[in-house]
């Protein structure tokens, strides 16, 4: 399962390590979703909502 998170905030260190302003935690507790290219509108803003308050 995979756990799409907001990459609105975030920004690379050093060229090559993606950084979010999110912890292992919030990651580990948000929506999961199978091998998907494309979020339903629903999930999208169930991430939304969780992430950043919708």
């Amino acid at each position: 399962m995979h756990a799409p998170i907001p990459l609105g905030d975030s920004a690379y260190r050093d060229g090559q390590t993606l950084r979010v302003p999110f912890t292992a935690s919030q990651v580990d507790s948000a929506l999961k979703v199978g091998l998907v290219d494309v979020l339903s509108a629903e999930d999208e803003q169930k991430l939304l909502d969780y992430y950043v308050g919708g």
